[in-house]
């Protein structure tokens, strides 16, 4: 169970799967501590990465905790650093972005997300991005849009 290909696996289920799960479900597995263990323990793993970070999205999405992901697991560290170590890749800084944009609708959250680095992982994928013309990126390039627009609001 310590392979980085079975754990991105693993990973890649729990994001595809939550996608049609009840809450009560998900709260009850504690899969975002078991997502968040597997990406802090392989940070090198860049498909662990991405499918973790699509897992949390969904996760999240869903109506696991927002408030316990930043406070009690300190999420958003994870999530930065995949972000940070891997911004070439469209599809974790996609998932990544969604992460935050979840959060950041919240206005309550909005200084954590800024003291964890969220804003200036959000402008590294806009601007790493932005002279790549496909339909990938421009949805990147606008949900980047949204949350810079949300975070920097007064």
């Amino acid at each position: 169970a310590e392979n980085p290909a079975i754990l991105s696996e693993a990973c890649r289920v729990i994001m595809n799967a939550l996608v049609k799960q009840d809450k009560l479900v998900i709260e009850t597995h504690g899969l975002a501590d078991f997502v968040l263990k597997v990406m802090r323990k392989h940070p090198d793993s860049e498909r662990l990465q991405e499918y973790g970070c699509g897992a949390l999205w969904n996760l999240l999405f869903r109506g696991s905790s927002k408030e316990r992901f930043v406070t009690k697991l300190d999420g958003l560290t994870t999530i930065t650093v995949a972000m940070k170590k891997f911004p070439n890749n469209v599809s974790l800084q996609w998932v990544g972005c969604g992460v935050i944009a979840v959060l950041s609708k919240m206005p309550e959250l909005k200084d954590c997300l800024i003291d964890a680095g969220c804003l200036e992982v959000v402008g590294t994928a806009f601007r790493a991005h932005k002279n790549t013309q496909n339909d990938k990126t421009a949805k990147l390039k606008n949900r980047a849009h949204r949350i810079m627009s949300r975070l920097t609001a007064e």
